[in-house]
């Protein structure tokens, strides 16, 4: 294969199954990196210091809802396309395929919450429990994440379910966000729990309209200025979502825009910039695991077992610590994500 047809590849197959799941342990480290900062900060104050500390400050603080506003496209883009290939009949047994699974590593994971919760910081809360097997809170560290995307997988079942044509799915989807934005500001929930959370929708949206997108994309100007157009749209977005010119709702609406910017933006980018690798993939088959745990080990290094003031070392043991134990789970949550299943998905984006 020469230059111009892997480049044409590509920009054919920028959402592969590959690429999709190096994108998402791109996303899984960035989160990480987000989740450290505040950490390092009160390892060493100095490292916030000077436009540079501002800077990377302000960098890793965003890195966060950035990266979760992809993995919800790629959810969404995900179930999406696997219902246009398969039908009516992918909703089949979706419930126990789907989100009977994630459920059960749910709850494996508010156990070892509860148990970690309870020997590192003294915690332990009956009530913060139950309601983790729910929605609204978690004693899950960072687990907000895990509570939406079982909610959401449940709304994607019960929309194409019932609604049948392209136009009442996406309506009755995105009907469902602003039900779904209430219940949040109703429960009083920190805007984390829905800045990002139209960002499936876009996946949805993205998914149906796949071929549309590619053909207006093909053409070279249409691409660069559908690029410029989101790279400005990001930018005025996230500075007034992110700094206080303005009250705090209209913050979160910037902020949200900009989520959605930034996410087209990267999915465009991806036609042109090659991103699967060794690393990235081998990181993409266990940011689940990444994801749902590194939260553990920010407190266990920061606790009356092991306490580390070096914040170099603190780093490198956050990220060795959590990619092995990612490594050591990951067979327990394969077979838990695979029941249901009969075949294993060979083509497509399984997400």
């Amino acid at each position: 294969m020469n230059l111009s047809e892997k480049h044409f590849n590509r920009r054919e197959q920028y959402l592969s199954l590959k690429n999709t799941n190096s994108l998402k342990g791109i996303l899984a480290i960035c989160v990480v990196i987000c989740h450290l900062w505040g950490p390092l900060i009160e390892i060493n104050p100095n490292l916030s210091n000077g436009v540079l500390g501002n800077t990377l400050g302000r960098i890793c603080a965003v890195l966060g809802y950035l990266s979760v506003a992809l993995f919800l496209f790629l959810s969404g883009y995900g179930l999406c396309m696997q219902y246009q290939k398969k039908g009516q009949s992918y909703l089949n047994g979706f419930l126990l395929k789907r989100v009977l699974p994630l459920y059960l590593i749910n709850i494996i994971l508010i156990i070892f919450y509860s148990i970690s919760n309870l020997l590192l910081k003294d915690e332990f809360s009956l009530i913060a429990i139950l309601q983790s097997l729910f929605f609204g809170n978690t004693v899950i560290s960072k687990g907000w994440y895990l509570q939406t995307i079982l909610l959401w997988y449940m709304i994607f079942f019960i929309v194409f379910k019932f609604a049948k044509t392209d136009r009442q799915q996406i309506i009755a989807m995105i009907c469902a966000f602003f039900v779904y934005l209430l219940v949040c500001l109703a429960l009083k929930l920190e805007s984390t729990w829905y800045e990002g959370v139209f960002c499936l929708i876009l996946g949805i949206i993205w998914a149906k309209y796949f071929k549309k997108i590619n053909d207006f994309l093909s053409e070279n100007r249409r691409f660069v200025l559908s690029i410029l157009t989101f790279v400005v749209l990001f930018l005025v977005s996230f500075i007034f979502g992110n700094f206080n010119f303005l009250p705090k709702f209209m913050r979160i609406f910037a902020k949200s825009i900009s989520a959605c910017a930034f996410t087209i933006l990267v999915i465009l980018l991806l036609r042109i910039l090659p991103i699967d690798n060794f690393i990235t993939s081998f990181l993409g088959k266990i940011s689940l695991e990444i994801y749902v745990f590194h939260g553990f080990f920010l407190t266990f290094y920061r606790s009356s077992y092991v306490y580390i003031n070096s914040w170099i070392t603190y780093v490198v043991l956050i990220f060795v610590s959590t990619i092995l134990f990612a490594l050591l789970i990951h067979p327990l949550f394969s077979v838990i994500l695979k029941i249901g299943r009969k075949e294993k998905i060979k083509n497509g984006n399984e997400n």
